[in-house]
């Protein structure tokens, strides 16, 4: 579900051609953190049901000629199609009185002189001084005469950096470095545009401009909930998007100026509608997300400050529940931007906005483009391009004379990153993850023991050291006695950090992609003795541990003095899962290190080395205070431990399981895996 979450969050960020970098990372960040598990069930929900008459395709008025080029739906998967009927090619032309002229060329950048003449929209208080003093700070910038440094660009920067002239300049430098790094002055001149504008026009990226607002705003409408962005990174190296997203952005930029110089308005920024639907659970990953964060990162040295607001429609009824419940928790000026609206009142939102001959009949409106009510022309349907546009894309990125980015280490002896590539690559993408959950996984479940303490030795601080009575002051025998009162303050330390880390190492499937760590069947590992159900160590490994710990920070324990036939069930149900934890833990860890019964016939430490005696260390410093403390539990069942005997039996407990992770942190830090260059192909079999 996080994965879900992260996705999504970065694609709103990046794929919207015009928005405010500053203010959506922030919205999009409340509303998913909160409304995540609401879309989950509702997507499962979804997929249950029958088919109702909102599945229905819609049915439009037909044209002739809507009736002879188009189909009635908006899901294409055949390139030619596609590029016969020009889908997505007047998408950054929409602002223009004759949207759909066909020898008209695509808006371009202005140059210097002609940025000057833009009008400036009106300046909030202190504004004009501020911009004064930073245009004397890049004074040397607007001698060079190469980057734009006139009043609308400070006003932009200065309004992204909330006010602050130094920050503003130092946001310039950077940006203005980062463009000639990345050659962004010649993206629309000499970069091979029907490679990174034209071939992929249709999908990537989806959307385009509409028109104008009520107030005669510029409106732009983004399809994000169709783009497959997943799908596309897996598919396509890291620089060929990044110079996708360059020149959309250079023309997304041009064409707002064009619109502000044609009609002599102020460059005042553009209404955004997100359009929502369709996003679905397969397109959460986080290897998505993070490549989408380095887009949202390029993305605001070109595009700062341009959206003054954010719509979404046809949006999941969590999210709109959670913005109402949560967005008090951001700043005025981010809530005034932003408004949503499920699917049922997605059209009253955007006639506040917009009129009908804006607003798309898809959506209700009275928007069509010969015919074509989803205006396809105007609006890239998105989607995950079919492999005949790919084909053609990876030959012409191969051909560019200007496209020799991609060296021999990017793409593997190929030319662009074809299906084959992603295979042989595919072990590399897996361990890195795998590297990274394990050490965030032994991080929050070291912090979790280590917090929950906090507050009960300023507790002994305030009213037991100096006290000769000891037996007055409430002394827990066992962390799960610290944190069985869920109203207390290290309960919900202790859950929140453990319930992550536990996830954290679950996903981290460390067993499998870290040779150090266990033995798997692949390389000839051994499977644990179970009779018709044998099961390999490594999958006993991967999933007891992690789950045990998972109950044992959502199933609380009860203090002894309150116990009843329906607790003695919840106290029954933690015990266990401590138990599973830990002696699953010791158990795999003996067979790793070839520990007498569990010797194991791979082997995956090497005895003698540093490495093995850490982790014998730690399993030891693991096993005889979990003993020890076992012992101590069994006894308490019968006579009531003394105040020292519970001291001991607590210290005993969170002493076996900071040495289960520091096990886990020798394996991680071991990993011959966390030092491979990206270089090198990775196996599993090769050691």
């Amino acid at each position: 579900m996080l994965s879900m979450l992260f996705t999504l969050l970065g694609r709103v960020r990046a794929e919207t051609g015009i928005q405010d970098s500053q203010d959506v990372p922030v919205v999009t960040t409340t509303i998913l953190l909160i409304a995540g598990a609401g879309l989950l069930k509702q997507s499962t929900l979804a997929c249950r049901r029958r088919k109702g008459q909102e599945d229905e395709t819609t049915k439009w008025p037909k044209s002739a000629r809507f009736q002879r080029s188009y189909s009635e739906t908006d899901m294409v998967d055949d390139a030619e199609t596609c590029w016969k009927f020009e889908y997505g090619k007047f998408k950054y032309t929409g602002l223009r009185p004759e949207p759909l002229e066909p020898d008209a060329e695509p808006p371009v950048p202005l140059s210097i002189e002609e940025a000057e003449q833009l009008e400036m929209p009106q300046l909030r208080e202190g504004e004009e001084e501020k911009i004064w003093e930073l245009k004397e700070l890049v004074a040397d910038l607007k001698e060079q005469q190469r980057h734009r440094v006139d009043n609308l660009t400070l006003m932009r920067f200065l309004r992204a950096e909330k006010g602050k002239v130094h920050k503003a300049e130092k946001k310039i430098r950077d940006a203005i470095s980062w463009m000639e790094e990345n050659d962004v002055l010649n993206a629309l001149d000499k970069w091979n545009l029907e490679a990174y504008e034209k071939c992929l026009a249709p999908w990537w990226l989806s959307g385009g401009f509409l028109g104008h607002g009520l107030q005669g705003e510029p409106v732009a409408l983004e399809r994000i909930g169709r783009c497959s962005w997943p799908k596309l990174c897996a598919r396509l190296d890291f620089e060929v998007l990044k110079r996708l997203d360059i020149v959309h952005c250079r023309r997304s930029l041009a064409a707002l100026e064009e619109d502000s110089l044609r009609r002599g308005r102020p460059f005042g920024g553009a209404t955004v509608v997100l359009d929502l639907k369709g996003f679905k659970w397969s397109d959460a990953q986080f290897g998505a997300a993070w490549t989408l964060s380095k887009i949202v990162a390029c993305r605001s040295n070109l595009l700062p400050e341009i959206c003054t607001r954010i719509l979404f429609v046809r949006v999941p009824s969590p999210f709109v529940k959670a913005w109402s419940m949560f967005s008090y928790l951001l700043d005025p000026g981010t809530i005034a931007k932003v408004q949503m609206a499920t699917e049922a009142e997605t059209l009253s939102l955007l006639r506040k906005y917009m009129g009908d001959e804006t607003i798309p009949a898809y959506l209700g409106g009275q928007r069509h483009t010969d015919g074509d009510p989803y205006c396809r022309k105007l609006l890239a349907p998105g989607g995950f391009p079919p492999e005949a546009a790919l084909h053609r894309f990876e030959r012409l990125v191969a051909g560019d004379d200007d496209g020799d980015f991609l060296d021999s280490s990017s793409r593997g002896g190929r030319d662009g990153r074809d299906t084959r590539f992603q295979l042989d690559n595919a072990s590399r993408h897996y361990i890195d993850q795998s590297v990274r959950y394990l050490l965030l996984g032994v991080v929050l479940g070291v912090l979790g023991f280590l917090i929950a303490v906090v507050p009960l030795m300023l507790r002994g601080l305030r009213g037991t050291m100096g006290s000769k009575d000891i037996n007055k002051t409430f002394l827990p025998a066992t962390v799960s006695e610290l944190v069985s009162e869920w109203h207390s303050v290290e309960a919900r330390i202790f859950f929140g950090f453990e319930l992550l880390a536990a996830l954290s190492i679950l996903l981290s499937w460390y067993p499998y992609k870290l040779r150090n760590a266990c033995c798997i069947p692949a390389q000839g590992g051994c499977r644990m003795p179970l009779g018709p159900c044998a099961m390999s160590w490594a999958t006993a490994r991967t999933f007891f541990p992690p789950v045990g710990l998972v109950l044992v920070a959502c199933v609380p324990s009860v203090r002894q003095e309150e116990w009843d036939s329906e607790r003695l069930v919840l106290v029954v149900v933690h015990c266990c899962s401590a138990m599973l934890m830990f002696i699953s833990f010791l158990l795999a860890e003996a067979h790793a290190l070839c520990l007498r019964p569990l010797k194991c016939k791979v082997e995956v430490v090497q005895k003698g080395t540093l490495q093995y005696k850490l982790r014998y260390g730690t399993w030891l410093l693991a096993a005889w205070p979990y003993f020890m403390f076992s012992i101590i539990q069994i006894y308490n069942v019968f006579v009531e431990l003394q105040p020292y005997a519970r001291i001991t039996s607590f210290v005993l407990e969170v002493d076996a399981g900071l040495a289960m992770l520091a096990n886990h942190f020798a394996i991680w830090y071991f990993a011959p895996e966390r030092q491979w260059v990206a270089e090198v192909e990775l196996g599993f079999v090769d050691h």
